[in-house]
């Protein structure tokens, strides 16, 4: 059996498109942002009500990004890739079971409107949640600073990890993506900053670097948020296809690469069933996993191979496709 292509081309377009789409809430954000390392600083000197006015302006600045942000835009992107995506499984899958059966196989394309919805909500939620990390981080720094904090002291949480062994929430739907920075990362970090309060006080380049690095860690999550959630409703899909056409089991199938989690590893070519998949979830669904569920076909190979059985699954079939199917060969 041929194996399955991820929709890279979906992940890709997205990962641009909700780049875009963040772009103006981050701006406005990092506008208004601008005087908080003056009022830090005076904050240090003693001046009274310099620190008080600090969560006042982050909360002015964050209102102005929600109100550059479009919920509605973030929707209508996820909903363009999403059904890139969706359309994509359908090709494979069909490509998958003809040349394990020799013969065509209607791959329905309705009953995705589940795995779709979650997969939009998700999206939403984890785009706007961006803008609501980055002022909760940007106001917590900045109140630390006032308030006598060393920049080595603050808890840094600058760049997501995006590497295969990072924890998932499943029962949540992962809506609380990671939020840690690698230890490598983090201690080069706090060694420079060490170094740089050593020389002196803090200056407001210093402070402005540091709630610039909020906001780029907003948009370094466009990406992660993009690919996991396109992988996730493929995999969803994936699944939901084959179990409507009989499919009961599926055949795990890695990239066989370095990049694969530990976990997974093993897994490569060990058959589950698709309603009793391993504790993590079925391919895909974990953060950034790039594997997939090849379908196994044995019941499917049974009918082929029975006549009146196919015709009538077939019939079945056809009167499916009145209400919207793909079929190999017809795209």
């Amino acid at each position: 059996m041929p194996r399955a292509v991820r929709p890279v081309a979906a992940e890709a377009g997205f990962v641009g498109a909700l780049r875009e789409q963040l772009r103006p809430g981050l701006e406005a954000m990092r506008r208004g942002v601008a005087g908080v390392p003056a009022l830090v600083l005076r904050a240090r000197r003693g001046e009274v009500g310099a620190a008080g006015a600090i969560r006042g302006v982050v909360t002015a600045a964050y209102v102005a990004a929600l109100g550059a942000f479009s919920e509605a835009g973030v929707r209508a992107i996820a909903l363009r890739y999403g059904l890139r995506a969706v359309d994509h499984n359908a090709r494979e899958l069909a490509r998958q079971l003809h040349a394990a059966l020799g013969a065509a196989i209607h791959v329905p394309t309705t009953g995705t409107e589940a795995a779709m919805h979650g997969y939009l909500e998700h999206v939403q939620a984890l785009a706007a949640d961006v803008l609501l990390q980055a002022k909760q981080r940007i106001e917590s720094d900045a109140l630390r600073l006032a308030t006598g904090g060393r920049l080595d002291q603050l808890e840094h949480v600058d760049e997501l990890r995006l590497d295969a062994e990072a924890p998932i929430e499943h029962a949540t739907g992962n809506v609380q993506l990671i939020k840690s920075i690698a230890t490598s990362t983090r201690e080069k970090l706090a060694a420079g900053l060490t170094a740089a309060h050593a020389a002196g006080d803090l200056t407001p380049d210093q402070v402005q670097e540091l709630l610039m690095r909020r906001l780029r860690f907003g948009e370094s999550r466009a990406e992660l948020i993009a690919v996991d959630q396109v992988g996730k409703l493929f995999g969803q899909v994936n699944r939901d296809r084959q179990m409507a056409l009989g499919i009961e089991k599926f055949r795990w199938m890695t990239k066989r690469d370095p990049k694969v989690r530990k976990l997974h590893r093993p897994r490569h070519r060990i058959v589950f069933r698709w309603d009793s998949p391993p504790s993590d979830g079925i391919p895909g669904f974990p953060i950034r996993c790039r594997c997939h569920g090849d379908p196994v076909v044995d019941d499917l190979r049974a009918l082929v191979n029975a006549p009146d059985e196919l015709a009538a699954m077939r019939g079945e079939v056809a009167r499916a496709r009145r209400i919207g199917a793909v079929t190999f060969g017809e795209r």
